[in-house]
């Protein structure tokens, strides 16, 4: 689940002192989404979701209209097998690609993808 944050660092300590959750990867700054990321996980719940905090680098940052909107969760994230074959069914289920593939600096340069679905939910596809 992708949360939209202004500031990894404040987030980070409410979402520890408040959820129990625990930086598990990052901070990353990817240069080609333009945002800063880092993703929590809760060790006493290992089923619940990764938590993926979003913030921009820089003005240009794509996520900076979703905190104009008032930021949090705004995207969610699947891993996939076959990346092509995954982009291939999402545009025969009428979802739109809006960005990518291209490789995402928070998973070790595997490849991402953003769609739209029809439902206009915002998704991102990295492969496997």
């Amino acid at each position: 689940m992708g949360i939209a944050v202004r500031s990894i660092e404040e987030t980070l300590a409410s979402f520890t002192a408040l959820l129990g959750y625990e930086l598990y990867s990052g901070p990353f700054v990817d240069p080609i989404q333009r945002v800063e990321v880092c993703f929590l996980k809760r060790p006493s719940s290992p089923e619940d979701p990764v938590l993926e905090l979003v913030a921009p680098a820089g003005d240009d940052s794509p996520v900076e209209k979703v905190l104009e909107r008032g930021g949090g969760g705004y995207h969610v994230c699947f891993e996939v097998e076959e990346l092509e074959e995954a982009i291939k069914e999402a545009r025969a289920a009428s979802c739109l690609v809006i960005n990518g593939p291209h490789p995402a600096v928070a998973f070790e340069g595997r490849r991402i993808v953003w769609l739209y679905t029809p439902a206009k939910l915002l998704v991102e596809l990295v492969e496997k």
